[in-house]
């Protein structure tokens, strides 16, 4: 993955799950020892659950690190296990340029159950904000939302998090529950703090019950019943389309996404081949085919544009006379 993804001028940083095989740790440090000024590893280990249990912990590790490097990057991208990329990094580039500052997060109803509604979900109850002189006047509790576990963050959202809030109680509280738990941290800041960077709104949510979905990643649920996105390797793990080379065709240039989940080389080792060839060729013929308006059109970078110009009429959405349209 790093072969097809490195970029002498961008920062990578691998967490690892305290549990995994202590070759394949050995292995990944010395991967950073070999690629000492770009590639690093958190100083911190956690046990990570497939329910969510220390993901939030570990990415967190990792953006600390990377949050204190001297590189002018300008977005980071939270991955997991069988997070394969559907764009070359020029077009990530490209994308990133028409994003504006505005963070690529879903923001969507939690499941039920996914939080215990009995604790305290104040802001102050959760000691949220490092300054208490800081806390947004009109916002006392947390409405919780989710999005998809990758998501991708502006530096500024970055540094936000890091020195200007404390999540660490929230996240506590989150993983109270059974699972699910890292989809609703970053969605809940997204949504719910107005000083948040590159934010959107929880008001497409409440008053029109619009969901805004992520451009991060393409998924094919066993919920997904159109006939467009079949699953064609007919394989699902935990109801998530496990690709094959039978589903190499619909992916491409078609699929507006950043990144694909997912394939396993336990299952079709082929696939995997095949579609990172075909990156690695698009990457080298340095050809770029972007549409730019798609993006700069989406709801959340829209949003976050009027924001930033000064252009947002009072609560935006519920405004009758200058609704934003969702």
């Amino acid at each position: 993955m790093l072969s097809v993804e490195y970029a002498p001028h961008n920062v990578y940083c691998y967490s690892l799950d305290r549990k995994a095989d202590k070759k394949f740790k050995e292995r990944i440090r010395a991967l950073s020892r070999c690629f000492s000024k770009n590639v690093f590893v958190s100083d911190e280990e956690y046990n990570v659950y497939s329910s969510g249990k220390n993901v939030s912990r570990s990415h967190l590790s990792c953006l600390e690190k990377l949050n204190k490097r001297k590189e002018d990057w300008k977005y980071v991208v939270l991955l997991q296990n069988h997070d394969l990329p559907l764009r070359t990094n020029a077009e990530l580039v490209r994308i990133f340029k028409a994003y504006n500052g505005t963070n690529d997060i879903a923001t969507k109803n939690i499941v039920p159950n996914t939080v215990v509604k009995s604790l305290d979900w104040s802001l102050k109850g959760l000691r949220l904000y490092r300054n208490e002189n800081a806390y947004p006047p009109n916002i006392k509790q947390l409405n919780h939302t989710k999005s998809l576990n990758l998501i991708v963050l502006s530096r500024a959202a970055v540094n936000f998090t890091l020195k200007q809030l404390n999540v660490y109680p929230f996240i506590d509280q989150l993983e109270k529950s059974r699972y699910g738990m890292d989809e609703v941290l970053y969605s809940t800041l997204n949504s719910n703090l107005p000083d948040f960077p590159g934010g959107f709104t929880l008001d497409c949510l409440k008053y029109q019950n619009k969901i805004a979905n992520s451009m991060g990643r393409y998924v094919i649920w066993r919920t997904y019943g159109k006939q467009t996105n079949r699953c064609m390797s007919d394989y699902l793990r935990h109801d998530v389309c496990v690709y094959g080379v039978e589903d190499l065709p619909h992916i491409g240039r078609a699929i507006l996404h950043f990144y694909l989940n997912k394939m396993m080389p336990s299952f079709d080792y082929g696939a995997i081949f095949c579609w990172l060839s075909t990156l690695a060729a698009r990457r080298l013929s340095r050809e770029i085919d972007i549409n730019e308006k798609y993006y700069q059109q989406l709801p959340h970078v829209r949003y976050n544009n009027l924001k930033y110009s000064n252009q947002l009429h009072n609560s935006n959405v519920s405004n009758e006379e200058h609704p934003f349209k969702c």
